[in-house]
């Protein structure tokens, strides 16, 4: 008896151990299909147009989160529990992203992390995408409600995990099976070669995986985040760091839009233009260059773009060429300016674009290349911005243009060649004053007038000491014509400058200035046109500028209340005391026939 009792034990033990292997791979079995198949059926959904097809996958991932067939392992095996919890609340923050009320997707990702933080260490190491995206989900979600330091924290995290992953192998899994085969087809068809795609390997959903495609994606997105939250807080240093290092990747990875990377390519530029990075802002223009078709036939517009930063770009070298002859000083002799004009901030591996070395512009010839190559890039623009259709772009070319000739011209010793670029200047702008209109386009109006008075006030000013050397030789009318043309076109925007200088609630000090320059230049120059017949109209004119210097006087001592001592108001006021005090004795010696200039 007692031997078939024993005999029939290890029978019983046989068929319940059967019966157990049975129900773990029924579990097995469940785990491996259906679950695969509702989170690829949940997202093909997610991916349709319809929100109606949209909304299916968040009613799946519902019901399975809620289903007898999650819930049992809730204390039959607290790893799996843990693991499928953790991946349905995260397609469930996913799923939700489009909601406006991103509380929604809050909540679910947050309870994702939570679960997949109870995992052990070494099961946590599957699911680094996963926390990864998460990570960065809530990140944009601090940053949209306006916590952008706790958003901070969260990309700081993303990082952190992007880091991690740098010292794993590369793998490139797809918890995907149709894509996955889709893959193998097109690499068994031989349509797709490239080694990227030939890595590819599956993994489902359960098991996780690490992608390093993915990865790569999400750390752009990443640091692209970090550029949105720093220009946020006005951290502008860190913001360009970030939108130069998305840029890189971008690009790198192939996951750029052709114009968004070529405007990039030109604001940031505009950053290391402004803080003299010079040989990282040509760089950077020619990285967008090359990216641009080589048929030159198309995306005009986005080529006259970078055409025109160009042009912008070799004006400060120009403008920096002169601060140094004026300092009489070298690059190379000043080994902080070297570094910085020099410095590299990042490089894009996968452009043909070399990275520049900038040198001294130190004569009229070397000076004459950078305005060249300034020149030749602006006119290019010019072709496509042109005055109907793109009046602001083709104003600002014009004047960078018109700019050029201006710091060519302090390296010009030739009187006629700088005379001919002076006019040069004229025929640029003229025709945009005409054209516009002053109430329209009023910024570009007063900018171009200025602009042009100013012209006109150099031009008037050297012919007039060259007229006091040797009066014979020189047209007293032509001479003339100068100053009053740089009278008319200051007089034509001070009355509009002073009236919204009056309007101020808070009075700026450079308007207050702008005032008071424009005021004595139009002073200087009546009581320099010259007269040599007419007594009376020589006296009506210097009287007319000792006017305007009593009233620039008396702005300049009403000033101080409201700037303070400053120097710059300081030295004005000097200078107006003194043509207070020349011109009666200048007027009297003119009414005498003493003097005439």
């Amino acid at each position: 008896m007692e031997n078939k009792q024993e005999e029939s034990k290890p029978k019983e033990e046989a068929i319940q151990s059967s019966q157990e292997i049975t129900h773990e791979q029924e579990i097995n079995f469940l785990l491996y299909t259906m679950f695969q198949q509702i989170i690829e059926k949940a997202n093909y959904f997610y991916n349709q147009q319809a929100q109606t097809e949209k909304s299916k996958s968040i009613i799946m991932i519902k019901s399975l989160i809620d289903s007898s067939f999650i819930n049992q392992f809730k204390t039959s095996n607290e790893i799996i529990y843990s693991c499928l919890s953790g991946i349905l609340y995260y397609y469930l923050g996913t799923f939700n992203g489009s909601n406006e009320d991103q509380s929604v997707c809050e909540e679910p990702f947050t309870k994702s992390l939570k679960f997949f933080n109870s995992l052990p260490p070494i099961i946590k190491m599957r699911y680094l995408n996963f926390y990864q995206e998460i990570f960065n989900n809530l990140g944009i979600i601090y940053y949209n409600r306006g916590e952008i330091k706790r958003g901070l924290q969260h990309f700081a995290k993303a990082e952190q995990i992007y880091k991690v992953f740098l010292n794993l192998s590369n793998y490139n899994y797809t918890n995907n099976f149709p894509l996955f085969m889709e893959k193998c087809s097109s690499l068994n068809c031989g349509s797709n070669n490239n080694n990227e795609e030939k890595n590819i390997l599956f993994s489902f959903v359960v098991d996780g995986g690490i992608n390093q495609k993915n990865f790569e994606h999400n750390y752009t997105l990443t640091v692209f985040y970090y550029a949105q939250a720093f220009t946020k807080l006005g951290f502008r240093k860190k913001a360009i760091h970030y939108c130069s290092l998305t840029l890189k990747r971008q690009i790198e990875y192939n996951e750029y839009d052709l114009k968004d990377a070529v405007n990039n390519c030109i604001n940031i530029s505009d950053f290391y233009l402004e803080n003299q990075n010079f040989a990282q802002t040509e760089y950077i223009l020619f990285c967008a260059l090359s990216l641009l078709p080589k048929d030159l036939e198309q995306k005009k517009k986005l080529r006259a773009s970078v055409q025109a930063q160009l042009g912008k770009y070799y004006l400060e070298r120009l403008k920096l060429a002169l601060l140094l002859k004026r300092k009489n000083a070298k690059i190379k002799d000043e080994e902080n300016l070297k570094k910085l004009l020099n410095s590299q901030k990042f490089l894009i591996k996968n452009l043909d674009v070399k990275f520049p070395e900038i040198k001294d512009v130190c004569d009229l010839e070397e000076a004459k290349t950078v305005f060249r190559l300034g020149n030749t890039q602006l006119k290019k623009a010019l072709k496509i911005f042109i005055m109907d259709g793109y009046v602001t772009d083709h104003i600002k070319i014009s004047q960078t243009i018109s700019q050029l000739y201006k710091y060519l011209i302090f390296f010009e010793t030739d009187n006629g060649r700088i005379f001919a670029m002076e006019e040069r200047r004229i025929n640029i702008l003229e025709p945009i004053y005409k054209a516009i209109n002053h109430k329209v386009y009023v910024m570009q109006w007063q900018e171009v007038s200025l602009e042009l008075a100013e012209i006109f006030c150099e031009i008037f000013e050297s012919n007039y000491e060259l007229f006091r050397i040797n009066q014979k030789k020189m047209k007293i009318d032509e001479i003339n014509e100068f100053g009053k043309k740089s009278i008319f076109y200051y007089e034509d925007i001070i009355g509009y400058i002073e009236n919204e200088y009056g309007k101020e609630t808070e009075k700026k000090f450079e308007d207050f200035i702008t005032i008071i320059t424009i005021k004595s230049n139009i002073a200087r120059l009546y009581s320099k046109i010259i007269v040599i017949d007419d007594v009376k109209k020589r006296v009506e004119l210097l009287k007319k500028s000792f006017d305007i210097y009593n009233e620039v006087y008396k702005l300049l001592k009403g000033a101080k209340d409201i700037f303070g001592d400053k120097e710059e108001l300081k030295e004005n006021l000097v200078m107006c005391e003194e043509m207070i005090g020349m011109l009666p004795i200048k007027i009297d010696k003119v009414n005498r026939g003493e003097e005439f200039l």
